[in-house]
């Protein structure tokens, strides 16, 4: 069974997944955007939820956000909702089981019609930031570098770094273009060039962390993230991101910055479109 949620319940669930689910950020900052993301909740009953599904716009891409505590119960209520052939999907994050018994039981379904899938190998940890976190001094600057935001010029070129899938390379444009982003520019060169960078979406979601290699172990990385996550707190938004297990020196240094690890780890399902 799959509920869609009346937009009228929307203020009694966020009150029930502050004190009961807290890690479902995602769909707690999701409840706070504007009517243009084309907001839809699912659940699989009500007011005694097990699942929830989120599904909101970025632009012409639409996400979709899995929590459950009931593996079955999770597919059966995306399976009943029909979100997961929509071809608008760019990603789906959840519980790398679900999104598995989804491919396994709907998407490979000789009958099924609709996106197509590629599930991402590694799974990633949930890193939110601690607002009670004590907030470290910035190192300054090495000579030759200027933080600054991504330049309109620059878009094109990182987004291309992210992912060779056409659909979240315009993902990552609407991100790069509509909300807080940091770059540190290299200028030593003419015109600079964006060397370091991070991203962020609606959500508060940090996306993108990448310093070009011949620039790493200067702290870089360090100072784009202590950057977004002001810009973030400023807009009253708590930043949260996601890195893959193996990761450890990422991890770390989020750690270090205020982030901590909440709730299972997650997996990506990305459109092949």
């Amino acid at each position: 069974m799959a509920i869609e949620i009346d937009p009228t319940k929307r203020e009694e669930l966020k009150d029930f997944l502050y004190r009961h689910w807290p890690d479902t950020v995602e769909i707690v900052h999701a409840l706070t955007l504007s009517d243009g993301h084309s907001i839809h909740l699912f659940a699989d009953s009500w007011p005694h939820v097990t699942t929830l599904i989120l599904t909101y716009n970025e632009g012409s891409a639409k996400q979709v956000f899995i929590f459950t505590t009931d593996a079955s119960q999770g597919v059966l209520t995306l399976e009943k909702s029909g979100i997961i052939a929509d071809l608008e999907i760019s990603l789906v994050i959840g519980d790398k089981e679900i999104l598995q018994r989804a491919m396994d039981k709907i998407i490979s379904d000789p009958l099924y019609v609709g996106q197509k899938y590629h599930i991402c190998e590694e799974v990633a940890a949930r890193f939110i930031y601690n607002a009670s976190f004590v907030t470290m001094n910035k190192k300054p600057l090495p000579a030759g570098y200027k933080l600054d935001a991504i330049h309109s010029s620059d878009v094109e070129l990182i987004a291309s770094k992210w992912h060779p899938y056409d659909g979240l390379k315009r993902l990552m444009i609407h991100y790069i273009t509509n909300y807080p982003n940091v770059a540190i520019y290299d200028t030593t060169r003419e015109p600079p060039q964006p060397i370091s960078w991070v991203t962020s979406s609606g959500l508060g979601a940090l996306w993108h962390l990448y310093t070009v290699e011949e620039h790493r172990g200067k702290g870089l990385g360090t100072l784009v993230i202590q950057e977004i996550t002001e810009k973030l707190l400023a807009e009253g938004v708590t930043p949260l991101t996601y890195i893959q297990l193996s990761k450890k020196s990422s991890q770390s240094i989020f750690a270090k910055l205020g982030y901590v690890r909440t709730g299972s780890v997650v997996a990506f399902m990305d459109a092949l479109q």
